[in-house]
């Protein structure tokens, strides 16, 4: 069977049963999917269902596993290290078995080598239903005003099944029509057609491997090669190498990357893809660095204030985060940067997951990062993080070298954006707090770094601002923490490369890795940006369509016993600013 996305029974994805396990179809009330919410991660949408399927069919694709996206090295420590992969969802309601193993070794050769245990896939299983609208006796079906299948972006093709959960018959797609109707035959009933009032559902089941590899050594660069295949099926060759480094010891140097707000989706009407996105993903996959600290905004799964752009897990799914993990139409995607290094994740605003979210919201988002994003959790390292159990992996630490590493969860305990002032609403919570005071205290790394989106308050309702508000709000008891223990701070959010400081801490903003610096950036600021950023910025506005400007980029840290070097590189590579701590 496939292993839980985390350590906490209440929040796990219902691994996928093996062909011959008893298993039942059970429906929810709206009561029941309130209460589910936020404690399971089950199938939610419009009159949802928790799918438990009663049988599975084997799909044999040529006989070949294909991945959404590479393989991505997540979770990575001394001895131990996590290959994520995204198998390619299905449009069926009965989940196919997919079956997972690494073979591992310190040769690139691969002349001798480990393997990992095999496992089964995770899956979720989304369903919407709703009736049918049209007249009766027909291979067309037409559904209600308020339900759009291509506004849903469910990504409904020819040959595509629908079901009719009243007769038991399925629908093969022939054509869309339009918004709301599509047309096609149906088999495998009683009527095989469509009758007004008949329920229709669409299914899509998602798939995750979470492959443990164990047994390493510190201080070692591992090559790794996947192999996939279905239930019932012998092991085909293994997928193409690639490496990860362990934790490094003390005494050791290390380089790692940082990236803020790369912006990725697919959304027609907001052009996010062009070459020079490519031409940044393949400078940052070729440095020498053994992880990547992501400051968020990079799934862009909702607006400023984090709301869902579109409808249902399937639609943002599509549009967003498919081809921000896995790359879109030729262009790159985070696993292509990420197959080599580790990975970690500082979840910012258009991601989403706060305590404010209607459950629908939340449940959508956290299966979305859950099952696509590859995030330490509050478990993985000695140092720990967050136990909440609706969402773990808001926020964690590791050591690496001479350095201690703080990812911080700006987002998840905000309230809404009306109380007074407006910058008072980011909120740290009291555990994170209490956490956080205990590993900065304990911890005997000469460096300590502390990640997060953007700072608790800042100058806004938004969040914009460094070091200047270093004091206020609840960003103080941040300050304060990492005067008293020597800590620095690294963020992204205002889309520009700025360096301040308060009191011996450096607020260091990230750059932008992709986009441009537009008006409504300032105007959320609510005044210029040389308020907010009194130390100077470099801009990263441009006047070039497409929006590449030559100041995106990333930031690459290069960290010993004795300093840190922190250079920020446009998307080329070039260097465009260093700055040396001692």
């Amino acid at each position: 069977m496939g292993t839980n996305l985390d350590s906490h029974p209440s929040s796990n994805i219902n691994s996928c049963p093996r062909i011959g396990e008893t298993s039942i179809n059970r429906k929810l009330t709206r009561r029941q999917f309130l209460e589910l919410s936020g404690k399971v991660l089950a199938a939610s949408g419009v009159g949802s269902t928790l799918l438990i399927p009663v049988s599975q069919k084997a799909a044999h694709a040529q006989g070949v596993v294909r991945l959404d996206g590479r393989e991505m090295v997540a979770r990575v420590g001394d001895t131990f290290a996590t290959i994520h992969l995204v198998p390619r969802y299905t449009k069926t309601r009965e989940p196919v078995v997919i079956f997972g193993k690494v073979q591992y070794s310190a040769d690139p050769a691969f002349a001798s080598y480990l393997e990992s245990k095999e496992v089964s896939a995770d899956c979720y299983v989304w369903n919407e239903s709703g009736i049918h609208v049209g007249t009766n006796g027909s291979s067309k079906l037409e559904v209600e005003k308020g339900y759009q299948f291509l506004s849903w972006k469910w990504q409904i093709w020819r040959g595509d099944s629908i079901f009719n959960e009243t007769d038991g018959s399925i629908m093969v797609v022939s054509r869309v029509i339009d918004d709301r109707t599509v047309a096609g035959s149906l088999s495998g009933g009683i009527d095989n057609c469509w009758n007004y009032g008949d329920t229709w559902a669409l299914y899509r089941t998602y798939y995750q491997l979470g492959i443990e590899l164990t047994n390493l050594a510190p201080s070692t660069r591992y090559y790794y090669r996947v192999l996939l295949r279905f239930e019932g099926e012998p092991w085909p060759s293994p997928r193409v190498a690639y490496s990860f480094h362990t934790r490094r010891r003390a005494g050791e140097t290390l380089r790692f990357a940082i990236l803020a707000d790369a912006h990725r989706s697919a959304e027609s009407n907001k052009k996010t893809y062009w070459p020079e996105w490519d031409a940044l993903a393949g400078s940052l996959a070729t440095e020498s660095i053994d992880f990547l600290v992501d400051l968020g905004d990079t799934y862009k799964l909702c607006n400023g204030p984090g709301m869902p752009w579109t409808k249902g897990l399937p639609g943002l799914y599509s549009t967003i985060m498919r081809p921000a993990r896995n790359g879109y139409s030729g262009y790159c995607g985070i696993s292509d940067i990420c197959a080599d290094k580790a990975y970690f994740l500082a979840r910012g605003n258009h991601e989403g997951i706060s305590d404010y979210d209607e459950a629908q919201t939340g449940q959508t988002l956290r299966t979305l990062l859950k099952l696509f994003v590859p995030n330490a959790n509050g478990t993985t390292y000695p140092q720990g993080g967050s136990a909440d159990s609706d969402y773990d992996q808001g926020y964690f630490a590791f050591e690496w070298g001479d350095a201690l590493f703080v990812i911080l969860d700006v987002v998840k305990y905000k309230d809404t954006h009306f109380i007074e002032p407006s910058p008072a609403r980011f909120h740290i919570g009291n555990a994170q707090l209490t956490w956080l005071a205990s590993i900065l205290q304990n911890s005997a790394q000469r460096w300590k770094f502390i990640f997060m989106h953007h700072l608790f308050g800042g100058g806004n309702h938004y969040g914009r601002g460094g070091a200047a508000f270093a004091f206020d709000h609840e960003q103080v008891q941040i300050q304060t923490l990492s005067e008293q223990w020597g800590a620095h701070i690294f963020y992204g959010h205002d889309h520009l490369l700025a360096k301040g400081w308060a009191n011996g801490v450096l607020y260091y903003c990230c750059g932008l890795a992709w986009g441009s610096q537009p008006d409504y950036i300032v105007s959320t600021a609510g005044r210029n940006y040389a308020t907010f950023y009194p130390d100077g910025y470099i801009s990263t506005s441009c006047n070039s369509v497409p929006p590449a400007c030559k100041n995106n980029g990333y930031v690459i840290v290069e960290v010993s016993s004795t300093e840190v070097k922190i250079a920020y590189k446009s998307y080329l590579g070039n260097v465009i600013d260093e700055i040396v701590l001692t």
